[in-house]
């Protein structure tokens, strides 16, 4: 396990990693290694939107200058967190168009539902802010993806006939998170 909680941000040289980028290195017997490395970007939730943007994009690109130690041709890698924007976002453009990873949510069916987080259950937000994202060399060993709902309280009425919670999940207060739990099944053999 690798640690960059203490990574310096370029611009303000404090932490540039709102929690962390761990990096972590799995031995797979008789394979390889699986590398993830574990992300939790800059919320959108709190101070001026162009600095929160604006230090996203710096952990965007620290991310994608991470992977340039790979081959993600031939590597196994995966790139797993709470990015905290939508993928059209310029501010995850550095990682996101980055030759070599894909979106593992490219194999979820044709019209499904995308969004990660209650506040973005709407048409016009479809889209995910949690992302697993994979190496070329891991894209064909991705067997299923997809998204658990269940332990949160979605924003509006409609969203929770539609998702309906786990039975514990009454409130804001009795949810896991107001983030969907984001799941990959590889096939590792």
């Amino acid at each position: 396990m690798r640690s960059r909680v203490d990574d310096p941000d370029p611009v303000t040289k404090r932490p540039l990693f709102s929690r962390d980028c761990a990096e972590f290195q799995i031995d797979v017997p008789g394979r390889r290694m699986l590398w993830v490395l574990v992300n939790h970007f800059k919320s959108r939730g709190y101070g001026r939107q162009s600095d929160n943007d604006a230090k996203r994009l710096r952990q965007a690109e620290r991310v994608s200058e991470i992977l340039k130690r790979f081959n993600l041709a031939k590597d196994w890698v995966v790139v797993a967190g709470d990015l905290n924007e939508l993928p059209r976002s310029a501010s995850l453009a550095p990682l996101l168009d980055r030759s070599g990873l894909r979106n593992t949510f490219d194999q979820l069916p044709p019209g499904a539902d995308r969004w990660t987080h209650r506040g973005d259950a709407t048409p016009s937000k479809n889209d995910q802010i949690d992302c697993l994202l994979v190496s070329e060399a891991l894209w064909p060993r991705v067997q299923q993806v997809g998204i658990e709902r269940r332990g949160i309280w979605a924003s509006t009425k409609k969203v929770r006939e539609k998702y309906p919670p786990l039975p514990t999940v009454t409130g804001d207060t009795s949810s896991a998170s107001d983030h969907a739990a984001v799941w990959v099944d590889l096939d590792l053999r």
